[in-house]
């Protein structure tokens, strides 16, 4: 495997990211032992910024925060901005966790195991995965990162 990230494009240009898991642990572990976990979210959605202020002191010195609505971010490693409004993002040394899989990262470095564990398991994984990319793609059409859904003129 290749390190990091591949952007797929599609025919309707929205870019999203196929992960490569690490064979140094999984998803669940920091690929690049020497740095800190990157979060990329959007501190301008309010669901986004709620959440992250909530956890943000269980956060601090186990994951960085980025705010990607600053007009000066332009993307990273290799990805968009457009491409990261569309969905969390956490880049782990290598490659990139995105929606509901970067979720449970953070989740679980703030500290809520049990609720991840929860969330881990068969059918309610499936349905949570589900729910967020439907809220995602939902969020992304209708600020306009993805024209996903729209009508043409």
């Amino acid at each position: 495997m290749g390190s990091g990230p591949q952007v797929i494009n599609n025919d309707l240009d929205c870019v999203f990211l196929q992960l490569k898991w690490s064979h140094y642990g999984g998803w669940m572990k920091n690929i690049d032992t020497d740095a800190l976990p990157e979060l990329y979210f959007d501190n301008s959605c309010g669901l986004c910024r709620t959440e992250i202020r909530h956890l943000e002191p269980r956060l601090q010195g186990k994951i960085s925060l980025i705010d990607i609505s600053d007009p000066a971010f332009t993307g990273a490693h290799g990805v968009s901005r457009n491409a990261m409004m569309q969905r969390i993002h956490v880049w782990q040394g290598r490659a990139f966790l995105t929606g509901f899989d970067a979720t449970l990262f953070y989740w679980q470095k703030a500290g809520l195991t049990p609720l991840v564990w929860c969330f881990k398991l068969p059918g309610i994984r499936t349905a949570a995965r589900w729910a967020y990319e439907h809220w995602a793609s939902r969020r992304a059409v209708r600020l306009g990162y993805c024209d996903l859904g729209r009508q043409k003129p």
